[in-house]
């Protein structure tokens, strides 16, 4: 019954074979793709700025408090004085709290 099977194309339209869609498929894939990676790049650079700015604010209200809690002032002890050891330690402070902020980021 379906012996005679025709298929019938529109003279003006043009048959594209499976090699041309995939070309095609391609191409908008490459330029998806790299529309992704900017707009990835742009999000990734934006939150890293913004959590550079939140964790110095952080950093700098936790100097506050700590300057607010003792009876001395920390600036004179380890600028004028060159307490060492206050120096030392607060350094191991703000790198415990560089990693308690990047614990929480992340």
């Amino acid at each position: 019954m379906w012996d005679h099977v025709v298929t019938i194309v529109h003279p003006q339209r043009h048959q594209v074979g499976e090699d041309e869609v995939r070309e095609e498929n391609n191409n908008n894939f490459k330029i998806n793709n790299n529309i992704m990676e900017y707009t990835d790049l742009i999000k990734g650079l934006v939150g890293t700025l913004v959590y550079s700015v939140l964790g110095i604010f952080i950093m700098t209200i936790s100097f506050i408090v700590i300057e607010k809690i003792t009876n001395f002032s920390v600036k004179k002890e380890i600028i004028e004085d060159e307490n060492i050891a206050l120096g030392t330690m607060f350094a191991g402070f703000f790198i415990a709290v560089a990693i308690i902020i990047a614990a929480a980021i992340i």
